[in-house]
Parts: structure tokens; sequence; C-alpha cells
């Protein structure tokens, strides 16, 4: 997520997976990305948050939770 590649590249497909679990997320869109001919990828951060709002009295207590991740294919010029 922080350092990008030296070689100049081509951004050409996002990769996005949903489960809590990152490193079968990784593994995931690893796959995805070696089965559409990618020289490698970026993780660009969670994939979305999940929210819970529980109403205790006149306040509403919220839980949010990010999951999954999103990567970007690229593919040295």
């Amino acid at each position: 997520m922080t350092n990008k590649p030296t070689q100049e590249y081509v951004a050409f497909a996002q990769i996005t997976c949903g489960v809590t679990n990152d490193k079968w997320n990784l593994e995931q869109i690893t796959k995805k990305a070696r089965e559409i001919g990618s020289d490698g990828i970026i993780i660009m951060g969670k994939a979305g948050t999940l929210g819970v709002g529980i109403p205790i009295g006149t306040l509403n207590y919220v839980v949010t939770e990010e999951y999954g991740m999103t990567a970007v294919a690229i593919k040295y010029k």
C-alpha cells in the first residue's frame, strides 16, 4: 500500500474480495491477478465497511468494521 513499483506500469483492472480474512483476500486477489495476466498488484485498501447501531436510551452506539480488500492489477510497460 505504500510502495508503488519503480518501473513504469499501466493499471488495467480493479480486483475486490469482500471477506473479513485479509490473508484469504490477498490469496484470492493474487490468484485472479495471475489469471488475467497481471505483472503485479497494488493494494488500495479495504473493500467496505460494516456497521451496526445500538440504541441506548436517547443515544445510538455505532460499531463499524472494515472488511475485504481492493487492489489494482498492473502490467509493466
